[in-house]
């Protein structure tokens, strides 16, 4: 199983101005690292999946892709 570090400790860590918003980065981008993922590593490195890791605001309606886009 693989073990993500707790978003939190970085975001205390780095002193963000929005703590919240920095966490939920910080979290989606760690857990854009499932593409090393023994399972999935093989068939992301085909291109047959694509693991994204993105920020949707509520604020905005906008998403921000932080990780991962798949190339065109």
């Amino acid at each position: 199983m693989l073990q993500l570090p707790p978003p939190d400790l970085e975001t205390v860590k780095q002193r963000h101005a929005d703590p919240v918003d920095a966490m939920v980065r910080i979290h989606t981008k760690q857990t854009a690292d499932l593409r090393s993922n023994k399972d999935l590593a093989p068939l992301a490195k085909k291109g047959e999946l694509a693991v994204v890791s993105a920020y949707y605001s509520l604020d905005t309606g906008r998403v921000e892709v932080l990780t991962g886009a798949p190339s065109a």
